[in-house]
């Protein structure tokens, strides 16, 4: 038999158990939060340059940047 406490809210995501309300990265530009017990991804909106000399995107981030 299981059993299932319904006053915690849990999700399940990548065989790692989230409490609710908490946050967790998948990548450098994918942020997730657990609402409800289901699992809530967005992708990072990356600024837009129109007046960029040349851009370069540093490691370990997810948004490239203006350089010049």
């Amino acid at each position: 038999l299981l059993y299932f406490n319904l006053d915690s809210k849990q999700c399940h995501h990548d065989k790692k158990i989230y409490s609710e309300n908490e946050t967790w990265s998948i990548d450098h530009c994918t942020t997730c939060i657990c609402r409800d017990g289901f699992v809530d991804c967005t992708m990072i909106q990356c600024p837009t340059y129109t007046h960029c000399g040349y851009m370069y995107k540093p490691e370990n981030e997810c948004c490239p940047k203006c350089g010049g």
